[in-house]
């Protein structure tokens, strides 16, 4: 989880960054791993069901998306979500919950997500 300060990039995912590339690094053995951290958009995903008010959910396609109507903030969806995806907007006045929708604007225009 560290970039060496070589780069100057978000080391995680936060309320303003939906996808990171991080760098894992082997102090043992010197080797090192990229991972690209994102949502895994799951078959079953924790954070849907971890929802009291069903803010998030799974769409025909497969995309895990928020509701922010039915959203009471309670953020029970980050404390589901194994890989620790969705954030709350902490430094915001009207605060949201954040996550990849994989770029469910771009899908409607017939365009791919950013990320591809």
């Amino acid at each position: 989880e560290m970039s060496g300060g070589i780069w100057q990039m978000p080391l995680m995912l936060n309320s303003r960054t939906k996808n990171v590339i991080q760098l894992f690094r082997d102090e043992a053995t010197g080797e090192q791993s990229f991972v690209k951290r994102q949502c895994m958009h799951c078959l079953e995903p924790a954070c849907v069901a971890g929802c009291p008010f069903k803010a998030l959910t799974k769409d025909e396609q497969g995309i895990v998306t928020w509701n922010p109507t039915a959203c009471i903030g309670c953020r029970f969806c980050e404390v589901a979500c194994p890989y620790e995806v969705p954030r709350f907007e902490w430094d915001e006045f009207n605060p949201k919950v954040v996550k990849c929708e994989f770029c469910r604007p771009r899908l409607a225009e017939g365009l791919e997500p950013g990320c591809t």
